[in-house]
């Protein structure tokens, strides 16, 4: 099977949020959730119990990590959609090859093709795919790449299957 595709700027970038705002976002909230619990225990050493004024506290705390998250994420964000070259091998017009014994990327300045064992997981968004061969690098597919709906879900049967998921 045989794709082409572009993989642009805005792909990279939402690529990256994929990335960060799966994982990372839980992680996120399960740290504030932690400071929140010792925030308000040393907050309140010797005071009587107030319900309302605990749930004041988490609130604000909740906001003003949230608003904190958000400012660094938009900031990297930023930076991150500026980060590959243009004319690097991350951007730009892409062949990707099912073949015996790999996934094949080709593009105008290289050739890579990773073993069926060196992909980890393929996830899916809204209107990607992500061949994941590390924590953070995956290939790119845009589902806006596929003829249509059947082409991608054959496509997607074809690397569970040569990934020994089924």
């Amino acid at each position: 099977m045989e794709i082409k595709t572009e993989i642009t700027r805005n792909d990279f970038l939402e690529f990256n949020k994929h990335v960060m705002y799966g994982k990372r976002l839980r992680r996120h909230f399960l740290i504030a959730t932690v400071f929140v619990i010792i925030w308000i225990v040393l907050l309140n050493i010797g005071e009587p119990f107030d319900l309302l004024k605990v749930i004041s506290e988490a609130v604000i705390f909740f906001a003003i990590w949230s608003l904190l998250i958000f400012i660094f994420n938009q900031i990297s964000l930023y930076r991150i959609k500026r980060i590959p070259d243009s004319s690097g091998s991350i951007l730009g017009e892409k062949t990707y090859l099912m073949e015996e014994n790999g996934f094949k990327e080709i593009s105008e300045s290289s050739e890579t093709l990773t073993s069926w064992e060196g992909l980890k997981e393929i996830q899916e968004s809204k209107d990607y795919y992500f061949l994941f061969v590390d924590k953070i690098a995956a290939y790119i597919i845009p589902k806006r790449s596929f003829r249509n709906k059947m082409q991608e879900q054959d496509f997607i049967d074809a690397v569970n299957r040569k990934m020994g998921r089924y």
